[in-house]
């Protein structure tokens, strides 16, 4: 549904601006300002917290080094020729590619285990959350006042686990949240292949990825976007037979190599939480997922809660797009959305000119 602004802009039609036009305006400021402090700080901290989480930090430097040297494909030979690694390609093409970056001012790779090296190959996942940072605003921001949006934005950028885990831990979560940020706001802007195809990105990114798709494919299937499944479908298996054919050298074996590796991954860690603070984390980390609460293991009540709150997820999307295509209670809702709204931006109005008088006094 639109925000009162989305349609007072859509009522005036005000002509395209320009990049440089669109710079000099308070809400692009705000939004380049926050990006820049952004990024600034977690390399910062990126520098100062160096050594990252041990494991972690040293798979992807470890990672980073063999693929810049062999190449993809010598990367994924079979251990001892290869290297043992329990990611997707996808992220692995990441590391090359900022890898090839660091070898232009290191020729050797001499200094892998520096300063240097360490900050690139955390690279990935601090410029995935300013990335994140930016959409999160201007997916905020079709539906509430700027202030609320570059709030918003700002509380994200700063959020203590969000920032830790790029700019000190040294993980690259923020990169698969990039791509699934991206596939729900093609989502909503009914760019159907365009979701798929993201998607497909973020899966070969992190496995995680893959919880994605059920809801992905029943709101195509649900809009019957027949023409844009097939082409997002086919897209996505081009990328990747694109990114799979060098490490196979063989067409046939492209979609068994990566299910193989996607499985094996998937049964390497069998705990509950290994080092996340979740739900999980109150029964012990590391903890075998097979333990049981009231006769039922963990895994099974985490596939239950998770199940239960997807097909709610599906069940509320399905009411609300039934009360879009209802004219009468779409428009009795719109004008209720659009009072509240304005309601709303009165009382953040009256705050804000408040907040500049003490400003002014202070």
């Amino acid at each position: 549904m639109s925000s009162e602004i989305n349609s007072i802009d859509l009522e005036k039609k005000e002509p395209s601006k320009s990049f440089f036009e669109k710079i000099k305006e308070p809400e692009t400021k705000s939004l380049l300002i926050l990006l820049v402090i952004a990024l600034l700080v977690r390399i910062m901290f990126s520098v100062l917290f160096n050594t990252g989480h041990p494991t972690d930090i040293n798979n992807f430097r470890a990672w980073c080094l063999e693929v810049t040297k062999r190449g993809v494909h010598d990367f994924f030979l079979p251990v001892p020729k290869g290297i043992w690694c329990d990611y997707p390609p996808g992220y692995i093409y990441v590391l090359y590619f900022f890898g090839k970056i660091y070898q232009l001012f290191d020729p050797l790779l001499q200094s892998w285990s520096g300063t240097g090296f360490t900050t690139i190959v955390k690279m990935p996942g601090i410029l995935a959350d300013i990335a994140n940072v930016y959409l999160i605003y201007k997916l905020t921001r079709r539906y509430v006042p700027n202030f609320i949006a570059i709030s918003t934005a700002t509380i994200y950028a700063f959020q203590p686990a969000i920032f830790y885990e790029s700019a000190v831990w040294g993980q690259m979560d923020s990169v698969i949240v990039l791509f699934l940020l991206l596939s729900i706001m093609y989502l909503i802007d009914h760019k159907y292949a365009l979701s798929i195809f993201v998607t497909a990105i973020g899966c070969l990114m992190k496995p995680q990825g893959i919880l994605l798709i059920p809801f992905i494919g029943f709101v195509c299937l649900y809009n019957k976007a027949f023409k844009q499944i097939i082409i997002g479908v086919a897209s996505s298996l081009a990328l990747v037979f694109l990114l799979t054919l060098p490490i196979t050298n063989s067409i046939g074996q492209v979609l068994p190599w990566l299910w193989e590796h996607y499985v094996s991954q998937a049964n390497l860690y069998p705990y509950s939480s290994i080092q996340t603070f979740n739900l999980w984390a109150l029964t012990g980390l590391w903890t075998k997922d097979s333990r049981t609460i009231l006769a039922v293991s963990h895994k099974t009540w985490g596939l239950l809660l998770f199940g239960g709150f997807y097909v709610y997820c599906l069940y509320y999307y399905v009411i609300k797009s039934k009360v879009e295509k209802n004219p009468d209670l779409n428009n009795f809702i719109n004008e209720s959305e659009r009072k509240l709204k304005e309601y709303r931006a009165e009382k953040l109005l009256k705050i804000k000119e408040f907040s500049d008088q003490i400003a002014n006094l202070v």
